[in-house]
């Protein structure tokens, strides 16, 4: 019988070495992603931060709302009328908005100094 030999073309896995160009290229492309991959760590981190200080935002606004349904009050600056009572020796701070006397204490030396009216 005679040789017969057949040929055709197919692919078929294994191992391929590269070339000084391609590893040029592969190195190339490989400091390109890099550089795109930290970029992309860098706005993720700065937005967990923006999205961490908005939170601590939200945590303190809620912890304070919190505490004042809890308390049923806070303390700030009210508007008051203060009241000078010379006879009996006591300030009274009145609120502006309903009246409601806040506070009463017995005058200082200093406050029993009473204004002269040089006029």
């Amino acid at each position: 019988m005679k040789d017969q030999k057949k040929t055709k073309e197919e692919n078929h896995y294994g191992k391929y070495v590269f070339s000084e160009e391609e590893k040029a290229e592969i190195a190339s492309n490989l400091t390109t992603k890099i550089t795109e991959k930290n970029h992309i760590e860098d706005e993720k981190k700065s937005a967990m931060s923006s999205f961490k200080a908005q939170l601590d935002s939200m945590d303190a606004i809620i912890n304070k709302l919190s505490v004042d349904y809890q308390n049923g009050y806070e303390f700030k600056l009210i508007e008051c009328r203060v009241e000078y009572d010379y006879t009996k020796k006591i300030k009274s701070y009145w609120r502006k908005d309903n009246g409601e006397l806040i506070v009463q204490r017995p005058l200082t030396p200093d406050e029993l100094q009473t204004d002269m009216d040089l006029e």
